[in-house]
């Protein structure tokens, strides 16, 4: 029978009692009860003997740890870092690099002239101010000449504009930004002086590396990846998309071998990028791939906070009222997503085709907001229900489902808390 080949390793401890155990057997150790006395003897041969065994053993397990690492390296539930990375290059599949987050940029101009403004493809916009990270647009458009029935309002003046999609040149979380960020155009342009610009909008995309337990599940699936019109091949090349947000997946949608692929944002310039993508190299032939925008479902949030269950000392109007604020803005960032670069923290918000679920709602706002005691969400609208004697009659709201090709929006408006 032949033995077993796989990689047992052995440790210091293993390797010097294995060395006394047969320099014992060999006779070349003492049995005598005086043992201990003669080693002490730094001239005597069995206590340099033993040195040397300690000295072997030392060595031999420190190449037990690399004859270790290098076992380890060929196997892809135990290779980490570089050694996974090997194996995808042979496997063709290399890890996924954090992706560009991207935005729509509205540059504007607030004072009208005879020829419009062009703003070149590679304009780069930041924030000397915050330090915010540097965006460059990705195509060439023009600001009109003159303000027509389409005008962007700001501070209650409309001015002529025009959108452009715009990449991070920084990759991963640190590239993302929040609404208001972009302010200052750095490159110079004919009419730059009088061009102004803005995001409206926070960034998209800019999901990090894929870490080695999501890059190894990805290795799992290498032969599925290379099969056209697969699923994991577009999973494969969705997670590597820059400035997309989340995607949705609905296969045979149509007919068996066509898949619809929703995703966020609903930029016409996204939907165009991944479309083209989808025929050329990921589908199955330019019919079976049909990308789209999901729908934004705007949602009204209403409930009711308790803070004054167990405390001696009731709140004060005004406590209240700061914790009603700050519950409103926990419910939004719960639904629209929140990002924190200075603590590290990244949320995306509830994703295309999720739920709003009052409970997982009021576990977070619970989390963020230690006042809170309590937290019920209502059916009710302002103004509320009331019954005959003027008691105001609260309905437990219930689940506000979410289509596969919708994803969940909210205004700070929108979204009503009363703080008991």
């Amino acid at each position: 029978m032949v033995n077993t080949i796989n990689f047992k390793k052995r440790t210091y401890d293993d390797i010097f009692l294995s060395l006394l155990i047969d320099g014992y057997k060999e006779g070349l150790l003492s049995t005598d009860a005086n043992f201990l006395d003669y080693i002490q003897n730094t001239e005597d041969i069995e206590n340099i003997l033993i040195l040397d065994y300690s000295i072997i053993a030392y060595q031999l397990s420190i190449f037990y740890e690399d004859a270790e690492k290098i076992y380890q390296s060929k196997d892809l539930n135990l290779a980490t870092g570089i050694d996974l990375d090997n194996i995808g290059k042979e496997k063709g599949i290399t890890r996924p690099n954090a992706t560009y987050p991207e935005t729509l940029v509205t540059f504007y101009r607030k004072t009208e002239g005879n020829n419009e403004i062009i703003i070149p493809k590679g304009t780069r916009i930041g924030n000397y101010t915050t330090d915010s990270p540097i965006y460059q647009t990705l195509e060439t458009k023009s600001i009109p000449a003159i303000k027509n029935e389409d005008n962007f309002t700001i501070d209650g003046q409309s001015y002529p504009y025009v959108q452009i999609n715009t990449r991070c040149q920084t990759s991963g979380y640190d590239g993302r930004i929040n609404t208001g960020e972009l302010t200052e155009i750095i490159d110079n342009f004919t009419g730059r002086d009088s061009v102004y610009c803005i995001n409206t909008k926070g960034s998209s995309g800019g999901r990090p590396s894929y870490n080695d337990e999501k890059y190894r599940e990805l290795l799992k699936k290498w032969a599925k990846i290379f099969q056209r019109g697969n699923l994991e091949c577009y999973i494969n090349y969705l997670e590597r998309v820059d400035g997309l947000d989340s995607y949705f997946l609905i296969p045979r949608w149509n007919y068996p071998g066509t898949i619809k692929i929703v995703v966020s944002p609903p930029t016409k310039e996204l939907i165009g990028r991944i479309q083209e993508d989808c025929e050329n190299t990921i589908g199955l032939c330019k019919e079976a791939v049909t990308v789209v925008g999901a729908k934004e479902k705007k949602i009204t949030i209403n409930c009711v906070c308790n803070v004054d269950i167990d405390e001696i000392i009731p709140y004060s109007q005004v406590q209240k009222d700061n914790i009603s604020e700050r519950v409103k803005y926990a419910i939004y960032e719960y639904i629209m997503g929140y990002d924190d670069n200075i603590e590290n923290i990244h949320y995306s918000g509830l994703l295309i085709g999720q739920d709003f679920i009052p409970y997982k709602c009021g576990v977070y706002v619970g989390d963020k907001i230690s006042e809170i005691k309590d937290v019920t969400f209502l059916n009710n609208t302002l103004p509320y229900e009331t019954d005959t004697s003027g008691k105001v009659i609260y309905n437990p709201a219930n689940n506000i489902p979410i289509d596969s090709e919708e994803i969940a929006t909210v205004s700070l408006e929108d979204i009503y808390v009363t703080v008991q």
